[in-house]
């Protein structure tokens, strides 16, 4: 029966290893593809999306979400909700969406729950671009409801 738990600890020690060191990877694809995003539109200027589970939902349970990615481009102004960011999928601005359509690949890797994991509930996630266009990621607490 020892060597069971022992197995099962080495298991638990390295699946936090390996969660962990998968987590540093994901974030470099996230740079990554923001940077291809970047270099292939000069006017992209970050993205955003927020992540939370809603504290109320008439009665039934609630669920952890990532909510639309929103977009910030040099010509952007006001954005859609007076925060400096717009939401594409109702664009008809073909560089907009092929944009979209690059940051997308994103969230085609994971599923929500790794978002959850890494990144934590109630939370906004900006990308933004840095000096030399290198991605610039900033986790921050995001208030909803």
């Amino acid at each position: 029966m020892v060597d069971v738990l022992d197995r099962f600890r080495e298991l638990s020690e390295q699946k936090e290893k390996l969660d962990q060191e998968r987590k540093e990877l994901f974030e470099q694809v996230i740079r990554r593809i923001a940077e291809d995003a970047f270099a292939i539109h000069p006017n992209l200027l970050g993205f955003q999306w927020v992540q939370y589970t809603p504290y109320f939902n008439d009665g039934d349970v609630c669920y952890f979400g990532v909510q639309e990615t929103e977009y910030k481009f040099d010509d952007t102004g006001e954005g859609d909700y007076g925060n400096g960011y717009e939401t594409i999928y109702k664009s008809d601005n073909s560089a907009k969406q092929h944009v979209a359509k690059i940051i997308g690949q994103i969230f085609e890797l994971v599923a929500d729950e790794e978002l959850s994991a890494y990144f934590g509930d109630h939370k906004r996630i900006q990308v933004t671009r840095g000096e030399n266009g290198k991605a610039v990621i900033d986790i921050s607490d995001y208030d909803h409801d």
